[in-house]
């Protein structure tokens, strides 16, 4: 099984000390506070057609869910062997 990262809020200190107290003793799951104060700048009107690169829709994706649920869980794939 893929490792798991949940990110949490940065607002939700309570949250992560939960989850890091649950998973503590699982190295599968690493359980991190995200600590980015600002929110990234977002332009009055959006560009005509999706120019982002796939890393960045997935960063927006998960920026999206820590705004909306206060964590997002991200699957960290394995190097190839």
């Amino acid at each position: 099984m893929d490792p798991l990262l949940f990110i949490i809020h940065g607002d939700r200190p309570d949250l992560h000390e939960y989850l890091a107290g649950a998973f503590r003793r699982d190295e599968q799951i690493q359980v991190i506070l995200d600590e980015r104060l600002a929110e990234r700048r977002q332009a009055a009107d959006p560009p005509a057609r999706e120019r982002r690169r796939p890393q960045k829709r997935r960063r927006h994706a998960i920026d999206a869910q820590l705004a909306r649920l206060g964590l997002a869980v991200v699957r960290q794939r394995r190097a190839a062997a």
